[in-house]
């Protein structure tokens, strides 16, 4: 597999810019694009609740919005294109409202919900982009050490990338509008 790691911030015109016309000239398509970038501000007390809000829209929503936006036309080049969206089983609605769920009382309510405006952008671009045969799905890579999470966990880095690939590389016939896990499909 040919991969080639460039920096990108997706909150930034100029460098989203840059990168398209990078892949533009150097590929002409592009197969797969993951929107990763992520933020979590809720214990920031440093910030206003708005402030958090703001930012955390910022890189997880208006970011995937402003990337996908600018890959749309390399992923159109492409015979399988495929884009996957890494939220969190954290903004689920289903799980979140069941009384019994292992993370009930876990509240972030600017990521939780920068995340369940992601999911939604999912939905939109699996009907959007359905009849160009690009898949849309999101992911959610479990509870992973990562500098995210202080590292408080055993999940590697590599176990939770394992569901973003299968989206990245679903045959023709596999599902689009999709939120996963490693177990499965996750609710709404």
């Amino acid at each position: 597999m040919d991969v080639r790691p460039v920096q990108l911030d997706a909150t930034d015109d100029v460098s989203v810019s840059a990168l398209t016309r990078l892949i533009a000239q150097d590929y002409g398509r592009l197969d797969v694009l993951i929107n990763n970038a992520g933020i979590g501000l809720d214990h920031d007390a440093s910030l206003s609740m708005a402030e958090r809000a703001r930012r955390t829209l910022e890189v997880n929503v208006v970011g995937v919005v402003r990337l996908t936006e600018a890959m749309t036309p390399l992923l159109s080049n492409s015979k399988r294109a495929r884009i996957v969206n890494v939220s969190s089983e954290l903004s689920s609605f289903g799980q979140r409202s069941k009384s019994d769920w292992i993370y009930a009382d876990f509240a972030m309510p600017t990521y939780q919900s920068s995340k369940a405006a992601l999911n939604s952008l999912t939905l939109s671009y699996a009907r959007l982009f359905k009849d160009k045969g690009v898949k849309v799905n999101a992911i959610c890579p479990g509870y992973t050490a990562t500098e995210a999470t202080n590292f408080m966990s055993s999940r590697t880095p590599d176990q939770a990338a394992v569901i973003a690939i299968e989206c990245a590389l679903l045959e023709d016939d596999g599902p689009t509008g999709a939120f996963v896990n490693d177990a499965g499909e996750v609710p709404w």
